[in-house]
């Protein structure tokens, strides 16, 4: 039996399904060295949980698409290059997906995520700002353009005057 605390957190990761307000930072959702991508640190979003009766673990889905350029400085050398040597991330491997599946115990995801504060951090901040916005960019290249017009640095191919986040 698990705590209430343990249910809350469940619930929670559930509430963030198809949200776009909100992500997950992953500290392990591979405990066992199966092999996903989601590396300690890498941000997700969560498009699907599930739990199954008959595997008696949860269906995780995840997408990686608004953190792809974020989610790089994270990435492992997990995959073994022509030499038999692990040099090679996913992207160089050719295994990225911007979705993955995770099979996963209730346990190793309560353990294996960091739900962050979005109601007083600057990450739930900027990425409230990103979504009234409505610029057709990711997540990432939208603070970096914001970072970018808070130094009057030139932004290019996106018109900075669109975001009118500094006047």
């Amino acid at each position: 039996m698990h705590k209430i605390s343990d249910k809350k957190v469940i619930d929670t990761i559930r509430s963030f399904v198809n949200d776009k307000d909100k992500f997950i930072v992953i500290k392990n959702l591979d405990p066992y060295g199966i092999g996903t991508y989601g590396d300690a640190g890498m941000r997700a979003r969560i498009v699907g949980l599930f739990y199954s009766e008959r595997d008696e673990c949860y269906r995780l889905k995840l997408n990686y698409k608004d953190f792809e350029d974020y989610n790089k400085q994270f990435e492992q050398n997990t995959y073994y290059d022509s030499e038999g040597i692990a040099r090679l991330d996913a992207h160089q491997a050719g295994f990225y997906s911007v979705e993955e599946e995770i099979y996963i115990s209730e346990e190793d995801l309560i353990n294996g995520v960091e739900i962050p504060d979005f109601s007083t951090n600057i990450t739930g901040k900027l990425l409230k700002v990103w979504k009234d916005s409505g610029q057709d960019v990711s997540y990432t290249e939208f603070v970096e353009m914001t970072a970018a017009q808070a130094l009057g640095l030139v932004v290019d191919e996106t018109p900075t005057e669109q975001l009118n986040l500094f006047s």
